[in-house]
């Protein structure tokens, strides 16, 4: 195997240090007193805060815009704002529906007080920033944004102003948003560090940043002019700081792409198509990544430009967790062409460990893609990125219940002429130190051309306990696995295909004992079979089923699993009389549940009277139980047919082998209501 050399080039710190706060459910409020206004606000005391209506989307900041009375087109969302400048009041501004084009004022700053701004809805209020600037610079004090979407901000390029964050630059304040989209943002171009601007959307220097609710599309990291590479965090940079995300989504955001170079070499891609954390705490719960691309290489005069790394999340000195959140579809960065040689590809399709630690846990990584390397000329072709679905290079990664599926390494250049795909389908370790416990590693691949570890490669420090490993592919050798370091085994893992896959006790530490070859798992496609997440649920006949440490399973400190990635219940008899743990992401339970979504007006019952549904429910069954659904309209609606586990109007009729979902569709029929409506309007 080809040893890799990289050397990671640091983005410029602008700030160091993050101010520490005690964090009850939420950021801490400014504590000061509230002075008395000049302008004839009202307010009945000095503990109120004052409520500014905005009533206008002219964006002007002037003297008549900010004195907020009852009479109308007298309070802009700039006006607002500049009230609140300097102060350490709380304030609360209602924006309603509409459009504020930022065309005149540019940046909104927020400079002291506790400032809460509340839109209409997401789709209703929408701050623009007119692709001329960026739309909220927050210097300090707390800022909190709700229901509301920022869209078309666009930081300034470079090269002699900072060019981080295209929608929010938080350098020492506090952030919320709550119920929120950011949209179509970008850092700027060629910033002072001569390279893309980082955080496409977001930019988070210090303190805290809670993020709940919230939609990140099609914002992009700037791009490099100057031959050096292009911005890090397509939808967020976080230089330092506290920031935790809930139930948010991020979709088709984009690093900055590496600029060309008339001599040298091509600048390189830009690192974590939707979010890079330098330094600083990350926490991530049911939040999915899907789509999101890191930076491409580009053309050099010598050698191409390397692809950026980490379709979705780098890491790479700061403390990453992740929770119930999926990842799909992400792509590293491509290799750019050389006249020399091309520019390897990208690595870490979903997320890179990069000398640090992450923890992933109740999570599926599934679909994405590390880079293709680029053309050469006279030299090589840029080999193929590394780790489809995981990079860790370096620092520890722990993964815990969760689903690896369908990744792939990237291509060579030039059709693998001098060169050769990545490794790693599912996971590449690089010197580092990965540990999984009840993981499912299934179904991922190399690239066409001299790729080793479908599923796993490893060149490091690897421990794994109660995990499958099957059903992968490469395409040079070791199909599930190849292993220059020995995988350390500390008990009952299938690993289907053991070719070029040393596994061995960890010198005593660990154990081979339960550990099954040369099975097919037998699991269920990957799909939904309850929980936040998709995974593969193992069929009736699966040698995973009841295989598991009889013991108990444990995750990897030693602490009782009690649930698995869907948070069923673990330790269930599935089947073979005692209730063990299954092996791999997923405890296949006693009985299968059927759920049914009903649409529209009308009932839905079973053959054995278990199952009444007016509205959504669940029922379970014992598994291999045949069930047929029938579906009943109410008056004035008619049913539609089935979607799910059934299609089309027929009956639909079920084996519960597995969980299954089912959605039954009636439309109203006013065809009914007709002669009551020619009555009304008769003569």
């Amino acid at each position: 195997m080809t040893k890799r050399l990289f050397t990671m080039i640091t983005p410029v710190l602008i700030s160091s240090t993050a101010l520490v706060f005690c964090l009850f459910g939420g950021i801490p409020s400014a504590l000061a007193l509230a002075a008395p206004l000049e302008s004839g606000l009202a307010h009945s005391d000095v503990w109120a805060a004052t409520t500014l209506d905005v009533d206008t989307t002219i964006d002007s900041a002037a003297t008549q815009y900010q004195a907020c009375t009852a009479a109308p087109n007298d309070c802009s969302l700039a006006g607002a704002i500049e009230l609140t400048y300097g102060t350490a009041s709380e304030w609360i501004i209602n924006v309603p529906a509409g459009t504020y084009v930022l065309s005149q004022t540019g940046d909104l700053e927020i400079m002291g007080g506790d400032i809460t701004i509340n839109g209409a809805g997401q789709e209703q209020t929408i701050i623009d920033g007119n692709d001329t600037d960026r739309v909220f610079y927050i210097t300090t004090g707390d800022l909190v944004i709700n229901d509301l979407t920022i869209a078309n901000g666009h930081a300034p390029d470079g090269p002699l102003t900072n060019s981080n964050g295209g929608a929010i630059r938080n350098i020492a304040g506090n952030l919320t948003m709550n119920n929120c989209t950011l949209r179509d943002n970008r850092a700027g171009d060629d910033s002072p560090s001569r390279t893309g601007g980082h955080g496409g959307a977001l930019q988070i220097e210090a303190n805290y940043t809670v993020l709940n609710n919230c939609t990140f599309s099609n914002n992009h990291g700037g791009h490099d002019v100057a031959g050096t590479r292009g911005g890090n965090g397509g939808a967020i940079n976080i230089q330092n700081g506290f920031v935790t995300l809930e139930n948010c989504s991020f979709v088709s955001n984009y690093a900055g792409n590496g600029g060309d170079a008339l001599e040298g070499d091509g600048g390189r891609g830009g690192w974590g198509g939707a979010i890079y954390l330098l330094q600083g705490t990350l926490e991530i719960t049911r939040t999915t990544f899907v789509e999101n691309q890191a930076g491409d290489g580009a053309t050099g005069n010598q050698d191409g430009g390397r692809g950026g790394w980490g379709g979705a999340v780098v890491n790479q000195r700061g403390g990453l967790s992740i929770f119930e959140s999926t990842f799909s579809g992400n792509r590293a960065g491509d290799g750019g062409q050389g006249s020399i040689n091309g520019g390897e590809g990208g690595s870490g399709g979903a997320i890179v460990n990069y000398e640090t630690s992450t923890f992933l846990k109740d999570s599926t990584v599934s679909g994405n893609v590390a880079g293709n390397g680029g053309n050469g000329g006279s030299g090589s072709d840029g080999y193929g990125g590394y780790g489809g679905g995981l990079e860790s290079y370096g620092g520890t990664f722990v993964v815990i219940n969760s689903t690896i599926s369908g990744n792939r390494t990237g291509e060579a250049g030039g059709g693998g002429a001098g060169n050769h795909s990545g490794y790693g389908g599912g996971v590449d370790n690089y010197q580092g130190t990965v540990k999984l416990a009840n993981v499912t590693i299934v179904e991922n691949q190399t690239g066409s051309y001299g790729g080793y570890g479908g599923g796993i490669n490893n060149e490091g420090e690897f421990l794994f306990k109660n995990t499958i490993v099957a059903n992968n592919a490469a395409s040079a050798n070791g199909p599930d696995c190849a292993t220059m370091a020995a995988l350390h085994s500390y008990g009952y893992n299938l690993v289907e295909n053991t070719t070029l896959c040393s596994i061995d006790d960890d010198a005593g530490a660990g154990t081979t004992v339960g550990n099954i070859h040369g099975q097919d798992p037998q699991l269920a496609a990957l799909g939904a079979y309850g929980g936040p997440t998709e995974t593969h649920e193992p069929r009736v006949d699966s040698p995973a089923v009841d295989a598991g440490n009889p013991g108990g399973c444990t995750d990897t400190s030693g602490d009782p699993l009690t649930d698995d990635q869907r948070g069923f219940v673990r330790h269930v008899d599935g089947g073979s009389g005692h209730a063990y743990c299954d092996v791999g992401a997923i405890e296949r339970q006693s009985s299968a549940m059927l759920t049914v979504h009903v649409r529209g007006g009308g009932r839905v019952t079973d053959d054995s009277g278990v199952l009444d549904c007016t509205e959504d429910c669940s029922v379970g069954y014992a598994v291999g139980t045949d069930v047929t659904l029938t579906a009943t309209a109410t008056g004035g609606w008619s049913f539609v047919g089935w979607e799910g586990a059934c299609s089309g109007p027929s009956a639909c009729i079920l084996t519960m082998d597995q969980d299954r979902i089912v959605t039954a569709l009636f439309s109203a029929d006013y065809s009914s209501y007709l002669p009551l409506v020619l009555r009304a309007y008769a003569p």
